[in-house]
């Protein structure tokens, strides 16, 4: 029997271990051993050496945001996990482990030791437990499985950073030399001025402050350049640029506020009793990158004062006493890593990433520094670790579509989770962000999203706080493509560039992304591509978006005029906008089993169990979307059933479908006026500016297809011929055929 190595080192570091998840079926119960729950287990493996640490969890916890089944959830809790033994004998691993289960406001937690008899057949695991949790007895099936590729990567060109070293959070030291050449760019000088504007003038302390002493209710409408919880920030930026510690010392006199009580000009964000635990993380990340920025600059006494109280505030000590709120008080007055006394939110919250994000980043900026406890922050440490990973696995789907809806994702990533993963990279050389297939869209997919409408910019949001107008200026919807260049992948860096400078901010002084944040300004300056040459983004993405986990579609007409076309759908119906239009949309229908992308990614087609549904976006039509719905395997689909949503028709559910999802499309506006024409009795369009929609029915063979066009003004013409090879659609210039069953589009020669 070979015994098989334990690491306990704190963190992975660039030498990176890979994930085995393993499900514990009854190894819980809830309340009483009648009635039995699961508990899921990350550990990490490398060449047969295991890490000591991990993490558990008995909610939500599948990969793509498809809930477990409920009646087996424990809590929504993290749990922590030791591995106390582990070993091989004739191809059977045993482990035992030992499992601290947390509680929550409403279940209480308890101690569990369990004891493993696994399998491995490739990556796969299968076994047995058996084990006792709160001194009952408890045994059952294990599975599970062994990630293809570790779950963070290594972060090429970065080491993890040396005790003492600083800064650390979103630039090392060595890369100062870079920074400063690139302020004294064109646009750098431009971003710099507008950091100072942002600063209140960038040479003493703001004159103008929020009066509101609480998070909730009446506060101070503020200028551009009023105190912030992120002047520290700002200041700290410029010490680093000047070495001038005028500027350090106009930073710690901000973050002296913070400490003080002061609050932010959006009153929910402070250092002292924030407006929860979602605005918690980010008020105490913003007294830390100060921190860290300012570190070599401030005297030790402040600085050690610094760090405790940024520990004190992200993991507190055991013992400290709460202002006594119930489980679901706002303001919470708590920590963030267990005492979260409004509860713990799964990884579908937008509070879940702004929290977690936020409280990583603050002890990443304090860890190993004097005034701190290392116990408590590298405890708090690596729970923030497995935390980013199930902000990303669980809370963001293929295509980084939220599972509570845009505008979720949107605070769920600008106000924590971006800026912990950028500090992950530049601090500890991890990547968590290239390893999850939707890291790559976390940022990019706004160039699918937002269409400029005249003067507004719209997007198609669904879910919670949902607005079709794409706000900008505030903290949860501020900085997303200032902080977003900083892990946007550097193929779309060209394609996102162009976007903002034609689409976002096409006209008048640039704001960089930076409207009322002077943080805002300090990431433009990190991470802008200054000097980069833009790219349109039909040259280097498809036009549509598609994410396989969760059944999601974007279908963009092109980047253009400001004149473009979005379409979105996700099993129910989505929506369509742009053009002064606005519908509902649905996409394919059924679970989608085959997607290709065809003609440089401007056609694409999905398979479901029910039909075929083929995107053509390549304006061939003369129109600039043209959807088309036939039968799948040789046989015409039934047709969707008609659902009751609530604020949306029943016969536009009866025509376009009304398939699951907890986010319903809103009902549209009005749609612009069409009229029939006499010659063929299809509806067409009013000739006006804004787009409409034109429905046609057609018939190849023994198959119905409809066939949907989408324009500004008349609809393309439409006709049915026949050649050599059959009976075939003509709309513009293109064809459309059935071949054996099986849709084509073909283009007129």
């Amino acid at each position: 029997m070979a015994a098989m190595a334990v690491s306990s080192a704190v963190s992975a570091g660039p030498d990176v271990f890979r994930n085995v998840d393993l499900e514990l079926r009854g190894a819980l119960f809830h309340p009483d051993p009648d009635t039995p729950r699961d508990v899921a287990l990350y550990l990490f493996e490398r060449d047969g050496e295991w890490r000591e640490r991990f993490m558990g969890w008995t909610g939500m916890r599948t990969p793509g945001g498809e809930n477990d089944n409920r009646d087996r959830w424990f809590n929504q809790m993290d749990h922590e996990g030791r591995l106390q033994e582990v070993r091989e004998e004739d191809g059977r691993i045993f482990m035992r482990v030992e499992m601290e289960i947390h509680p929550d406001p409403w279940m209480p937690g308890g101690d569990a030791v369990y004891e493993l008899d696994l399998r491995r057949d490739g990556d796969r695991y299968t076994g047995t437990f058996t084990g006792v949790f709160r001194e009952v007895e408890v045994s059952g099936e294990v599975r599970g499985r062994r990630r293809e590729r570790p779950w963070p990567d290594a972060f090429a060109g970065r080491t993890p950073f040396e005790p003492g070293e600083h800064p650390r959070i979103l630039f090392r030291a060595e890369d100062l030399p870079a920074i400063r050449a690139r302020a004294e760019t064109p646009e750098g000088r431009e971003i710099v001025e507008r950091l100072r504007l942002l600063l209140g003038g960038g040479e003493e302390m703001p004159t103008r402050f929020q009066s509101a002493t609480q998070s909730y209710g009446a506060s101070d409408r503020l200028p551009v350049g009023a105190y912030t919880l992120w002047h520290g920030v700002g200041f700290g930026m410029l010490y680093q640029l000047t070495e001038d510690e005028k500027y350090a010392d106009l930073a710690r006199q901000s973050v002296q506020k913070a400490l003080d009580g002061q609050r932010d000009r959006d009153p929910r964000y402070s250092f002292i009793r924030p407006g929860g635990k979602l605005r918690a993380g980010s008020s105490f990340a913003a007294v830390a990158m100060a921190y860290d920025l300012c570190y070599h600059a401030w005297d030790e006494e402040f600085r050690t004062e610094v760090a405790r109280r940024i520990q004190d505030a992200v993991f507190a000590p055991p013992g400290t006493e709460f202002g006594g709120e119930t489980a679901l008080a706002e303001p919470v007055d708590g920590d963030l890593v267990f005492n979260t006394l409004g509860g713990q939110h799964s990884p579908h919250s937008n509070h879940y990433g702004a929290w977690n994000g936020g409280g990583g980043t603050a002890i990443l900026a304090i860890l190993g520094d004097p005034g701190t406890d290392d116990e408590i922050t590298e405890r708090a440490h690596r729970v923030f670790l497995q935390r980013a990973r199930r902000a990303l696995e669980v809370g963001y789907g293929d295509s980084a579509w939220f599972f509570e809806g845009h505008h979720g994702g949107r605070l769920n990533s600008n106000t924590g989770l971006i800026t912990y993963l950028h500090a992950l990279r530049t601090s500890l050389a991890l990547d968590f962000v290239e390893p999850f297939s939707g890291g790559e869209w976390l940022v990019s997919k706004w160039m699918y999203e937002i269409v400029r409408d005249g003067n507004r910019l719209r997007s198609p949001m669904q879910g919670i706080y949902a607005s079709e107008v794409f706000d900008r200026g505030g903290m949860s919807t501020g900085g997303d493509f200032a902080r977003g260049f900083g892990i946007v992948p550097e193929a779309h860096r060209p394609a996102l560039l162009w976007f903002y400078q034609n689409e976002v901010e096409p006209e008048g002084p640039r704001t960089y992304d930076a409207i009322w944040y002077p943080h805002h300004a300090v990431f433009a300056l990190l991470f802008w591509p200054i000097g980069e040459e833009p790219v349109n983004p039909g040259d280097v993405i498809s036009h549509t978006l598609y994410g396989p986990g969760e059944q999601y579609f974007v279908y963009r007409s092109g980047w253009t005029d400001g004149k473009d076309l979005v379409a979105t759908s996700r099993k129910n119906p989505g929506q369509l906008i742009g053009h002064g239009f606005t519908d509902l949309f649905q996409g394919p229908v059924g679970d989608v089993r085959e997607y290709r992308e065809a003609e440089e990614g401007r056609v694409s087609i999905a398979f479901t169990d029910r039909e075929v549904f083929i995107a053509d976006l390549s304006g061939l039509s003369g129109a600039p979307m043209l959807f088309l719905r036939g039968p799948g395997l040789g046989k015409s689909p039934p047709p969707p059933p008609a659902k009751e949503v609530e604020g949306v028709p029943s016969a536009l559910l009866e025509r376009f479908g009304g398939g699951g999802g907890s986010t319903p499309a809103r009902a549209p506006a009005p749609r612009p006026e069409t009229r029939r024409d006499l010659r063929t009795g299809d509806f067409v369009g009013s000739g006006g500016e804004n787009a409409n929609r034109v429905s046609r029915q057609a018939r190849l063979g023994a198959q119905n297809l409809e066939i949907v066009t989408i324009q500004p003004g008349f609809a393309p013409n439409f006709s049915m011929e026949r050649d050599d090879r059959g009976e075939f659609v003509r709309i513009g210039k293109r064809i459309i055929r059935m071949v054996d069953g099986e849709l084509r589009l073909e283009r007129e020669d």
